[in-house]
C-alpha cells in the first residue's frame, strides 16, 4: 500500500506540469499551432506568426496540438489528428461563437489537414472536422503540408511549386475551407518540389 502510495507521488508531478489542451474563450480569434517533425511542445516556429496574430487582434489567444511530432511519422500524425480533433470540438463546445485560426507547419501540416478532411490509416479512421466547427474556421496557413505533391492540380492558392501541387488524398477542401486558405512551399522544398535537387528552406517559405 506504502509502495502505491509513494508511486502515486512520483507520477503526479508529471500530469500535474502536463500541457493544458482545453483553451479560454477568446473574443479575437482563437489560433491552433500544429508544429513540425521535432519542435518541442510549446515552442514551434510558427509561435512567432501565433504571436503576431494576437497582437494584430486584441483579445486574441493561442495554443497548440498536443501530439510528439516525431519523425517516426506514423508513430506520430495519428495523434495529432485525433488531438486537433478533440481540441477543436472543445473550444467549440465552450465558445461556439469563437472563431478560429489554423496555422501548420510540415508534419503539423499534413495533421491539420487530415483533422479538417479525415481519413484513414492501419485501421484508424477519423470522419471530416464536424461542419458547425467547420463554419468557425477563419483561416488556414500551412507550410509544407506533406500531404501534397508535385504535378496533382491545384488544392489553394499561395502555393510556391515549380508545378502545382495537391493533395494525395481526397481532401474535401475545396468546400468550405478552400477560400479560407493559403498553402506555402519553398520552390525546392522536398515534398511538393519533388524534381528540386535540395530541400527547401522553412525561412524563405515564410
Amino acid at each position: 500500500m506504502r509502495s502505491c502510495a509513494l508511486l502515486y507521488l512520483l507520477i503526479l508531478p508529471v500530469f500535474s506540469n502536463a500541457l493544458v489542451t482545453r483553451s479560454p474563450c477568446y473574443d479575437g480569434v482563437f489560433t491552433l499551432v500544429s508544429r513540425g517533425s521535432e519542435e518541442p511542445q510549446g515552442q514551434s516556429v510558427l509561435e512567432t506568426i501565433a504571436s503576431g496574430i494576437a497582437a494584430a487582434l486584441p483579445g486574441s489567444g493561442s495554443n497548440e496540438v498536443v501530439y510528439p511530432a516525431l519523425l517516426s511519422f506514423w508513430d506520430s500524425a495519428p495523434i495529432g489528428v485525433t488531438n486537433a480533433q478533440q481540441q477543436l470540438q472543445d473550444y467549440y463546445e465552450q465558445c461556439p461563437d469563437g472563431k478560429i485560426v489554423l496555422l501548420g507547419y510540415s508534419q503539423g501540416s499534413y495533421v491539420l489537414t487530415t483533422t479538417l478532411a479525415g481519413g484513414n490509416y492501419s485501421g484508424q479512421r477519423w470522419s471530416p472536422l464536424a461542419s458547425n466547427i467547420a463554419n468557425n474556421i477563419a483561416a488556414i496557413v500551412l507550410f509544407g503540408d506533406q500531404s501534397r505533391m508535385l504535378g496533382q492540380g491545384t488544392l489553394a492558392t499561395g502555393t510556391n511549386c515549380a508545378t502545382t501541387c495537391t493533395a494525395t488524398a481526397p481532401l474535401a477542401l475545396k468546400s468550405p475551407y478552400s477560400t479560407a486558405m493559403q498553402v506555402y512551399f519553398d520552390r525546392l522544398e522536398e515534398w511538393c518540389d519533388a524534381n528540386g535537387e535540395a530541400p527547401g528552406d522553412f525561412a524563405t517559405a515564410i
